[in-house]
């Protein structure tokens, strides 16, 4: 990549004397994929250029939405623009310019162009003689993920199952105890899938084909026959500390990874993805989880991601900090569920709430509004919300479910705590649900009995 060419380095901000260097790049070098990384930033500058400068014109999620011309992984690229002459050309003279300088080659045989359903046969011949490049119908598999899936065929996943069962037959002269198929299913079996369960929800069948050989496995190793079913699947899941062995389970692993991206996206409401799956559909998956109907022509990936949310919506809510950015009725941030407004409310009573910082006073709630403008439940609901420290509060939305609490390392006390002292409980209601909150270094759980205190260790 560094050969015959010339380099110059910067001292205190000033080039020095270029010069040429005398050996290349070692294959394994740790400082090459930053100097790849360097070059492919040359190219993408170059043709987001071409856009900003209307040369060419990149793919377009909406009439109003951002137009998206390259998308870069490793050494993989994907470019998006008009099927004109002109385009072709200048995405070819581009692609050529760029070998020219960074000495690199483009793989003509592994690469190909699609062209939308709309262009006609004969200019599809037409238009792909400068790329000079092959033309196909479909994307095929795009990083080892199948591009094209509606969801109604599981033929683009079998591939899972038959890797899993190359995978097993493989040890089958290989004397493995207990713990160490346990030990590779979860650090083996589970990685052959992960980064399409990262984009994809598998249908219900694969899953369960899939627990299903995984489960012969553990039990009976490469021997032939049925094996002895000692323990059910629900025992053999759970935590060594909650009496299990932590097997993993594929259906469960499927969705913490497909959640994970949905928090993501929460979180990074400015990322590529989440502003392309905005300007798309009108939010991002959980969004369309919480309005409860989801869009008439929607890709699979959203499908699956809204499908994800959905699961795990019971166990998402808002934690107040100051009331800002929590939307009273759009947002769960009282108990379980969504709180809404009396029905015999009268124009008379003056504005309605919009954001929680509007039913409050201060550091503290205000006793009128809440009850002027909510019922019974949904009032003694808010009143058990504890505001958080100023130097603790969280502003995105938390977690709390059957997969775990997510939370920002902000929202953790970090004040060592004094185990021979009994905390003061300034509470003595109940908690809706399973859910904890720090004060003072001391954890305290509510569920549905009264609360209880828990000292935590340091």
């Amino acid at each position: 990549m560094c050969h015959d060419r010339q380099l110059a380095v910067l001292v205190n901000g000033s080039p020095t004397e270029k010069f040429s260097p005398s050996a290349g790049m070692r294959q394994g070098d740790p400082l090459s994929p930053y100097i790849f990384l360097l070059c492919m930033e040359v190219l993408s500058r170059k043709i987001a250029s071409l856009q900003l400068n209307g040369v060419i014109k990149g793919i377009e999620i909406n009439r109003k939405g951002e137009r998206i011309s390259h998308l870069f992984f490793a050494d993989d690229a994907l470019f998006y623009f008009e099927a004109t002459p002109n385009s072709c050309n200048i995405i070819r003279d581009t692609l050529e310019e760029f070998c020219e300088v960074s000495g690199e080659i483009i793989n003509y045989r592994k690469s190909h162009v699609q062209f939308s359903r709309n262009t006609p046969t004969k200019f599809i011949h037409f238009l792909r003689k400068p790329l000079a490049v092959g033309s196909q119908q479909n994307m095929g598999t795009y990083l080892g993920c199948p591009m094209d899936v509606d969801g109604r065929s599981t033929k683009c996943f079998t591939s899972i199952h038959d890797k899993t069962l190359k995978s097993i037959s493989s040890w089958k002269y290989a004397c493995l105890s207990t713990t160490g198929r346990s030990i590779l299913i979860n650090n083996v079996l589970m990685a052959l899938a992960a980064h399409i369960m990262n984009i994809y929800l598998l249908p219900r069948k694969l899953l369960n084909k899939i627990n299903s050989t995984i489960l012969r496995f553990f039990r009976g190793g490469n021997k032939e026959g049925k094996p002895i079913y000692w323990k059910k699947q629900s025992v053999l899941e759970p935590k060594k500390e909650e009496g299990g062995i932590g097997l993993r389970n594929v259906s469960s692993l499927n969705q913490a990874l497909l959640f994970r991206q949905v928090w993501r996206m929460e979180r990074n409401p400015n990322n590529l993805a989440s502003r392309v799956l905005h300007q798309k559909y009108g939010g991002n998956p959980l969004q369309i989880a919480r309005r409860g109907k989801l869009p008439a022509k929607t890709s699979w990936v959203f499908k699956s991601l809204v499908k994800c949310s959905r699961t795990m919506l019971p166990g998402c809510g808002r934690r107040i900090g100051n009331g800002h950015q929590s939307s009273v009725l759009e947002e769960v941030w009282a108990g379980k569920a969504l709180v809404k407004f009396k029905n015999n409310i009268s124009s008379d009573q003056g504005e309605k709430p919009r954001v929680v910082k509007d039913l409050m006073k201060g550091r503290a709630w205000d006793a009128t509004k809440v009850w002027q403008w909510f019922n019974k439940r949904d009032a003694l609901s808010i009143f058990r919300r504890i505001f958080p420290n100023k130097r603790k509060m969280m502003k995105p939305s938390g977690c709390i479910g059957e997969m775990g609490i997510i939370r920002s390392r902000r929202d953790i006390g970090s004040s060592k705590t004094q185990l021979n002292r009994k905390p003061k409980l300034q509470h003595s209601g109940r908690f809706s649900g399973n859910q904890k909150c720090h004060r003072g270094g001391r954890t305290f759980v509510g569920g549905q009995s009264k609360m209880h205190y828990l000292p935590r260790t340091t």
